[in-house]
């Protein structure tokens, strides 16, 4: 082997990702350095003690154990860190400054903690990259892509039928079949006493996410109504591919909600779309466990699930009853099989990537941007990997799978072709002056969005009060803390290491919240937690490694305590994350909504008893006001779907006459209607609704029967 040069051990260590690493030996090897052999055939012997050296005790002192005194500084770090975001939470005089001190003065410490041995920042699992051949069948390949072909022809006038889906599905099928390579092994379950702790946090994220679910939140909105008539059209057999009213929607949530009205009879109200949804959101957080499980450790695995189960942001996402979720999802499921394919190179994750890729796309506009997070993740593979084959075999898979997640794309690709303003519409509104002119230069907005977006963890989520608290932070103190020292680390490590995956995760954030970024158009709706949903699974990963480095250096060094010092941090950090998330939910969040949105559930079913006691259906009127109630809202909370029951003042006296009682309900300061219902029914009465919510009374004008003349 040629000695190597000063030179090469200098790009050794200033590029370790590109050039081979450079040994220098103890003195046994001739004093001559060398290159690592490429791999092991035998394994190492540990090196022979040194004589009259004592063996380490696993319970040696403090000051015995290697580390040991510098590990005391990330315990400083992370107090520091609590404090700081402390002072960031909302009051009346907060100001950044302190914060901003205190987080800087806490990752000098945890850096130098790291640096000297005081931190086990844990790695990545050696997965072992699996070189397999670029096999094709070409029959079952022939027949998808003929299928496809004809799919597309048949995906016209922006309707889902029986026939284009039974070409696309299987076309989709025989692809999957062309690529796939058959593996040995079976699926096995082990009971064991970490199933009970994996089980236990699943059942505490599940109470999250389901307690209360009628109440929280309380009321629909005009979003809402939207979704109900949506849903209605394709119960009346409109079974579109993309939804065009309202700025244009993605299909799969209406199909979702129809499916689970017609097999279960669930009435088409607020709760049926809530259930939809907050599964959606449940159903993200198995894909966030395996992240952590399979590419680090089960420990990282379930810290990430603990904390992401019980946090504010995306339990209220995932409530609210909108498409929102649905980002995270699929942000989840498809950054799932994708590092796992990129780690262990077998083709059938990509295939699978590509299927919650393209089925991404029919979810939420939001999953738009998950393509180019596929694209960054092999790019930054690609360039820390020197090895050609891995490149070659890694780019070939990531063309498959943009093959099946294309496919699946067909009939919005078709809609998108046929109708582009439809499809870009809400897209272009935010991003240009389609609807609204820039009122500062494009990149000044962007990078001004950007700051806000990344900020938003600690400081500012925004003012969209539907799906946030306003102007508090996205996360609670705890995550947050950890969250800035966990970025802290990877930078490190990252510096130090060189791997591809430190990278990945801390680029994937302001990627994944590009969706709410881009709006240059409408920089007030930058941040917003449902645009960012995506970047919640990098940062509760990120969260996982902070918190688990801490407990795992905790377990090292306090000989056979360590395991129950480990297990009570961990313990008490996630149960103060949970108390102040329900806090954040079930109070803050439940009392502003409240207070923020109009009464419709009280107005429905004061409706609804007139009509199904009184009156009738056609009977009842609810006079219009600008920015009042959506009075679509107040049929389908009665019951009546298709009714909307708005009438205005100068509409009054061409009202069909008739003996029978009716009911007007009108807003308080709406004097207008009032003097004209008294002169066409002089034997009206008004009584007024005392709302259990403060400054939310209306006015309900009772006509009683008449005589038939």
């Amino acid at each position: 082997m040629e000695e190597p040069s000063v030179l090469d051990y200098l790009k050794s260590i200033i590029a370790p990702w590109k050039y081979p690493k450079v040994v220098i030996p103890d003195g046994t090897s001739e004093g001559k350095p060398v290159y690592p052999p490429s791999e092991r055939t035998e394994p190492i012997s540990p090196p022979e003690q040194i004589q009259g050296e004592k063996p380490v005790s696993p319970s040696q002192t403090l000051g015995d154990q290697p580390g040991k005194k510098w590990f005391w500084l990330s315990i400083g770090a992370l107090g520091l860190a609590i404090f700081a975001q402390l002072t960031l939470e909302p009051t009346p005089t907060r100001t950044w400054l302190p914060g901003f001190i205190l987080y800087m003065l806490a990752f000098i410490l945890v850096a130098i903690s790291y640096i000297q041995g005081g931190i086990d920042l844990p790695d990545y699992k050696k997965l072992g990259f699996v070189y397999q051949p670029s096999t094709i069948r070409i029959v079952p390949f022939t027949a998808g892509i003929v299928l496809s072909i004809i799919a597309f022809l048949n995906f016209s006038g922006n309707r889902f039928t029986i026939t284009n889906l039974i070409l696309l599905t299987l076309s989709v099928a025989f692809l999957i079949w062309a690529f796939w390579v058959p593996e040995k092994g079976r699926l096995s379950i082990k009971i064991s006493p970490w199933t009970g702790v994996i089980v236990g946090v699943f059942i505490l994220a599940g109470f999250f996410r389901f307690y209360h679910l009628g109440q929280v939140p309380p009321e629909m909105n005009s979003d809402h109504a939207e979704k109900i008539l949506d849903v209605m059209r394709v119960l009346d057999g409109q079974t579109m591919i993309f939804f065009p009213t309202n700025g244009g929607r993605e299909a799969l949530q209406f199909y979702l909600v129809a499916g689970l009205h017609k097999i279960f009879n669930i009435n088409l109200d607020f709760m049926i779309l809530k259930i939809v949804t907050v599964a959606a959101g449940f159903l993200s957080l198995p894909f966030i466990y395996l992240l952590g499980k399979d590419l680090v450790n089960k420990r990282v695995g379930i810290i990430a699930l603990a904390f992401a189960g019980v946090a504010y942001w995306p339990n209220i996402v995932s409530r609210v009853g909108l498409r929102l979720p649905f980002y995270i999802l699929f942000t989840a499921a498809t950054l799932y099989f994708l590092l796992k394919g990129l780690q262990t190179g077998r083709r059938n994750y990509f295939l699978l990537c590509g299927v919650t890729l393209g089925l991404g796309l029919h979810g939420y506009s939001a999953n738009r941007i998950l393509p180019l997070i596929v694209f960054t993740a092999v790019i930054i593979f690609i360039i820390h990997n020197r090895s050609s084959q891995k490149r070659h075999q890694v780019i070939i898979s990531t063309l498959l799978l943009f093959v099946i997640a294309g496919v699946i794309f067909i009939p919005l690709f078709r809609f998108m072709l046929e109708d582009p303003d439809s499809f870009l519409f809400r897209m272009l509104t935010r991003i240009g002056p389609m609807e609204r002119e820039l009122t500062d230069p494009a990149m000044l907005l962007f990078f001004r969005n950007m700051v806000k977006s990344l900020t938003m963890v600690s400081w500012d989520n925004g003012e969209i009060w539907p799906v946030s608290i306003p102007h508090r932070p996205a996360l609670d103190v705890i995550t947050a803390a950890l969250f800035w020292l966990g970025v802290l680390l990877l930078i490190v490590r990252y510096i130090r290491k060189r791997n591809w995956l430190d990278i990945f995760w801390l680029i994937s954030i302001p990627l994944l919240m590009l969706p709410s970024i881009m709006s240059l158009a409408f920089p007030a709706e930058n941040p917003n937690l449902y645009r960012s949903g995506g970047a919640m699974v990098p940062v509760f990963m990120i969260i996982a490694f902070s918190l688990d480095g801490m407990t795992m250096s905790i377990r090292s060094r306090f000989g056979s305590l360590g395991p129950s010092f480990a297990w009570a941090l961990a313990l008490l950090l996630v149960t103060l994350s949970a108390f102040q998330s329900y806090n954040l939910v079930f109070k803050e969040y439940y009392n502003q909504y409240k207070a923020s949105a109009w009464n419709s559930s009280e107005m429905g079913a004061v409706v609804k008893d007139f009509a199904g006691n009184t009156g009738g259906v056609e009977n009842i009127w609810v006079m219009g006001y600008p920015h009042w109630v959506d009075t679509r809202l107040i049929g389908m909370i009665a019951g009546y779907p298709t009714k909307n029951y708005v009438l205005f003042p100068e509409d009054i006296e061409d009202l069909p006459e008739n003996p029978d009682p009716k009911l007007f309900l009108i807003k308080p300061e709406d004097e207008a209607p009032i003097a004209t219902l008294k002169t066409a029914y002089p034997y009206g009465w008004i009584e007024t609704f005392t709302s259990e919510t403060a400054y939310k009374d209306f006015l309900m004008f009772f006509v009683p029967p008449t005589d038939t003349p």
